[in-house]
């Protein structure tokens, strides 16, 4: 069992790094150099949409949270090295383009990490509830069986006992 848990741990572990490795592709090909003209918002700035919310959904807020920041930090990084682009726009115009593009993809996925992992705690409750309410039919059984075993016993000394008090009269 232990062996198995560990081959999950790093299947889990080998998925992150294959999503921040993706992660950082799909930043570099959104926010890198080779982009389209940053003076109006662009498809290829939500790249990275999917993948975000894929970390969302298979590690919740925290997944979602390290995918945002993956990807923050490398719009940002391609953002500081790129002077012609904010020489032809104006930084504070590419500069809200680009905190706008963010903020849509983050938000989206710290409330869908938020979401699942409110599932998976209620997920974890109802299995808990169900667990619950078997032991007690379980228990339910089992005193219907001593109260049945014991009615039996009851009718049998009954008899037993009116035939003592017969033979003591």
């Amino acid at each position: 069992r232990a062996a198995a848990l560990q081959s999950v741990k790093w299947r889990r572990r080998g998925e992150a790094f294959l999503l921040c490795a993706a992660l950082g592709l799909s930043s570099y090909l959104s926010f890198g150099p080779a982009t389209p003209s940053p003076s109006v918002h662009s498809a290829i700035e939500y790249l990275p949409f999917p993948l975000i919310i894929w970390a969302a959904m298979r590690f919740g807020v925290r997944g979602a949270s390290a995918a945002s920041l993956v990807l923050t930090a490398s719009a940002v990084w391609h953002y500081s090295i790129s002077p012609l682009e904010r020489h032809q726009l104006g930084a504070d115009a590419n500069l809200l383009l680009l905190q706008t593009s963010i903020a849509v993809i983050v938000l989206t996925a710290l409330v869908i990490g938020a979401v699942m992992t409110e599932r998976d705690a209620v997920t974890r409750a109802l299995d808990e509830s169900r667990v619950k309410l078997q032991q007690k039919q379980h228990l339910e059984s089992l005193g219907l069986l001593a109260g049945g075993i014991a009615h039996d016993f009851n009718n049998l000394l009954t008899g037993v006992l009116g035939s003592a008090s017969l033979a003591r009269q």
